[in-house]
């Protein structure tokens, strides 16, 4: 959903756009801006109202959970009661939406200062709440990679990995962020989807140059023929998000057309083709 945002911004409308250019399943980010009341008492009206709207036109729906200004791997634990406090206000927006996955981002050092295990400890421990409540309400948690940066967690697939091990919950998994992926040097997204492939329960996609950004496929430097082929060798039949950052971008139903035309193709030309016998 935040492919198309703007300042005048509005979700229901935004959502009446997707199905009316054949999109089978968005994603929808919990939390202000994109839902406008999301800081007020009355959230649960609106939420309801976006529940409405996606079962009008029939749309499956994932959930992406609260991270602005949240960090749940911080040292300081009313800080941290807060942020898991806002990712279970998502998980209830879920269960209102009929979603059954939420996409939880993981969290960063607060300082290079900080002791990266201990900050990572503390992560899996948020997460692991999360991940029980989460269950609860039959809703599997997605834990993204993050874009390569030095304080971030969960970047490379060894430590995405080992804290999905670390929590140890059968509903929690790992979001695939491809663009992502990209930003590691010296790592090819579909090496790093090798490395988590047992873990996948969702899929973001779009193109970038290296740099973590949200590009139309096709803009960028990223090669998705074996990585969609390697999605379709685990079998993955989850939902893929189209992302994309194009506030600045004019023509974006454009834009968001030529990604699907390009993913269209590359998924023809990888298809094993049927056989003739004569």
């Amino acid at each position: 959903m935040a492919i198309f945002w703007q300042e005048n911004y509005d979700i229901l409308r935004e959502i009446e756009r997707l199905a009316a250019m054949d999109f089978e399943a968005i994603e929808v980010y919990c939390e202000y801006p994109f839902l406008k009341r999301w800081n007020e008492d009355d959230y649960r009206d609106e939420v309801h109202e976006v529940s409405d709207k996606i079962d009008e036109f029939g749309l499956d729906v994932v959930t992406h959970g609260s991270h602005y200004d949240i960090n749940l791997s911080t040292w300081n634990d009313e800080v941290r009661d807060v942020a898991v406090k806002q990712v279970k206000k998502s998980v209830d927006a879920a269960c209102i939406m009929g979603s059954n996955k939420i996409v939880v981002h993981p969290g960063y050092l607060p300082s290079k200062k900080f002791d990266r295990e201990k900050t990572l400890n503390r992560m899996v421990n948020s997460l692991r709440e999360i991940g029980r409540y989460a269950g609860k309400h039959d809703i599997s948690v997605g834990l993204e990679n993050l874009r390569s940066t030095d304080k971030g967690l969960c970047v490379g697939p060894e430590e995405l990995k080992k804290a999905i091990e670390m929590i140890g919950l059968s509903n929690v998994g790992v979001t695939f962020d491809i663009a992502h992926a990209n930003s590691i040097p010296h790592l090819k997204p579909q090496e790093y989807l090798e490395y988590i492939k047992d873990d996948v329960v969702h899929v973001h996609i779009s193109d970038n140059r290296g740099d973590g950004l949200h590009y139309p496929i096709g803009v960028g430097n990223i090669d998705f023929k074996p990585i969609l082929r390697g999605l379709l060798d685990i079998d993955y039949d989850g939902q893929v998000t189209l992302e994309g950052w194009l506030p600045k971008w004019e023509r974006k139903e454009t834009l968001v057309k030529m990604s699907i035309v390009f993913l269209e193709d590359y998924l023809e030309d990888i298809r094993p083709k049927e056989v003739e016998y004569k």
